[in-house]
């Protein structure tokens, strides 16, 4: 599991010597409005750690209606669990997947509706997260010359629908080496001309499918900035990392995610499941301990850091919420998984149980 021309040690010093970004222009400035944001104290003398919750909108059905944007996020933030921000792909708000005509990447948006939507963000104070899918869902293209269009293309169309950061969905697991390589050396020069913090997600059948292919990148580009979603990996690998094997491995591995991270989706998938069924289920609790265990690295480090900590309880619907059989229903309510574990979390970041020195 170590990248090409590097141990797994030299990935860790490079990213312990880093106490902050490299990359000090517009994608800095950007996460330090977001900081503006966060409740309590700052990172110094032991404070707590600072921590908002991100509602995402996969699977909510009043965001299928743009007439009803302003109510859903004047309610998500002003609720019981205030949540800071959304993240949405671009294409909910601009009605429609980019189209895509051989080589040429068409990436439009309806301006009535990007209008409603930045109405509403603006009404709610919610920022803004974007998901980008570079070159659609499913990918249209495998072309490194591709994806970078597209993802310059749907940077900017997000930067126009008001975001704030973005979360980006790379390239493909077959990619070479080489091809990873030269698209993340593409997308920084991308975000830098944006202006617009990347965070690229650990995804199965994406550029960082692997923690193998994510060393490669953090080696070769520390400034690199990373979505921690460690269900996909979990899914992949048919294991929690749990293998007397991956004793050796897999902490090293998680601190430099840990040292990279900006954003964590918190959704827990088992070896055989990308989601649980009911995260709140006795069944699920030692499998939630385990990622929670993940999660306090990341987090701690990213207070050490004086990064923002932005937590996303990224349940999703069908076929992610698994389903009864002959009638496709689904096995529990989605809005109370995502309500439960954004309570969970939260209470214990606001308890203190995520420190970890």
């Amino acid at each position: 599991c170590q990248p090409r021309g590097a141990r797994i040690q030299s990935v860790l010093s490079v990213h312990r010597a880093r106490a902050s970004y490299r990359t000090m222009r517009a994608p800095m400035l950007a996460l330090a409005f977001i900081a503006s944001r966060l409740r309590g104290a700052s990172a110094e003398g032991g404070a707590p750690i600072n921590a908002q919750l991100i509602r995402t909108t996969w699977g909510v059905p009043e965001f299928e209606h743009p007439s009803r944007w302003k109510e859903w996020m004047l309610a998500t933030a002003n609720g019981p669990i205030a949540y800071a921000g959304i993240e949405a792909p671009t294409w909910v708000p601009c009605l429609g997947a980019p189209i895509y005509e051989s080589r040429g990447l068409a990436h439009g948006c309806n301006a009535t509706r990007a209008a409603l939507f930045r109405d509403a963000l603006a009404a709610s104070s919610l920022f803004y997260v974007a998901q980008i899918h570079v070159c659609g869902v499913p990918i249209q293209s495998a072309s490194v010359e591709d994806a970078l269009s597209s993802l310059e293309a749907q940077a900017n169309l997000a930067k126009d629908l008001g975001a704030s950061l973005l979360n980006v969905h790379d390239g493909v697991d077959i990619w070479s080496d080489d091809d990873v390589l030269a698209y993340f050396k593409g997308a920084l020069e991308i975000e830098r001309k944006v202006g617009l913090p990347m965070a690229h997600e650990t995804h199965r059948t994406r550029a960082l499918a692997t923690p193998r292919t994510t060393l490669l990148v953090l080696d070769a580009f520390p400034e690199v900035k990373l979505t921690a979603d460690l269900s996909h990996w979990v899914i992949a690998a048919e294991r929690a990392f749990d293998f007397p094997s991956d004793a050796v491995w897999w902490p090293p591995v998680l601190a430099a995610v840990a040292n990279a991270t900006v954003l964590t989706h918190s959704r827990v998938g088992s070896a055989e499941a990308i989601q649980v069924n009911d995260p709140s289920a006795p069944e699920h609790q030692d499998l939630i301990a385990i990622y929670e265990s993940w999660w306090n690295i990341i987090w701690s480090r990213q207070h050490a850091r004086g990064v923002p900590v932005l937590v996303e309880p990224e349940f999703g619907p069908a076929p992610y919420l698994p389903t009864a059989p002959h009638t496709d229903w689904p096995l529990a309510d989605l809005a109370k998984a995502v309500e439960y574990m954004s309570t969970r979390q939260l209470r214990r970041i606001e308890n203190g149980e995520c420190r970890v020195w």
